[in-house]
């Protein structure tokens, strides 16, 4: 079942119903040709830094336990889990 018409009008609906200035964005004394947020502003990154991984993946291991890797996140011993090579 292909959905991507329903997805499509959803999202388009919901960027409708925020403003720039609502959002925290600059607005510009341009009309727009739809009410809302475009497509490329709700993509708009956050504040975007350094990932750490020690945050990220907790458990590592090199890439050759890459069985055991899978392992451990099946039996819940990890989360994420970084393979090195």
């Amino acid at each position: 079942m292909d959905n991507r018409k329903d997805v499509h009008d959803f999202l388009v609906s919901r960027r409708a119903q925020v403003t720039p200035a609502q959002a925290g964005l600059p607005t510009y004394d341009v009309k727009r040709r739809v009410p809302g947020l475009r497509r490329e502003e709700v993509a708009r990154p956050g504040p975007v830094g350094v990932i750490h991984p020690g945050k990220v993946f907790d458990l590592t291991l090199p890439l050759s336990e890459v069985a055991e890797a899978y392992a451990a996140m099946d039996e819940r011993r990890a989360i994420k889990t970084m393979l090195m090579p």
